[in-house]
């Protein structure tokens, strides 16, 4: 690989992430306006944040990922989205945990954007 399509790779990753915390940070904000406003119990929190997570890595994938390598470049996002997820809204909270759930989390943003990688460069192609 030419330090050109490195460079290219590298930025193609850095806009899909970017898609993605927007996206999420967007959401997440909605979310927290629909809480406001309703009496939801807390145990759909958790679960509608995960729901979040997988849309955002979507979005960033689908608006991002340009060409082959879906797979690889879904991996890749979703490993480093899922970490920046977690530090920016832990920043945002003001804690910071390291645990098994965050592991559990960081494998299903791994898979997710392994799917959304491959579902959003061929459904581009289209």
């Amino acid at each position: 690989m030419s330090v050109k399509r490195v460079f290219q790779f590298i930025l193609e990753l850095m806009k899909c992430m970017g898609i993605a915390l927007v996206a999420s940070l967007a959401l997440e904000l909605l979310f927290a306006l629909v809480l406001k406003w309703t009496y939801l119990s807390a145990a759909v929190i958790t679960p509608v944040n995960q729901v979040i997570k997988v849309v955002a890595l979507f979005l960033g994938c689908f608006f991002g990922l340009n060409g082959e390598m879906g797979i690889v470049k879904g991996l890749i996002v979703g490993f480093l989205s899922t970490l920046l997820f977690k530090f920016v809204f832990s920043f945002l909270a003001g804690n910071f945990s390291f645990d098994l759930f965050f592991l559990l989390e960081l494998l299903f943003g791994t898979i997710v954007g392994a799917i959304c990688g491959v579902l959003s460069v061929n459904l581009r192609r289209k």
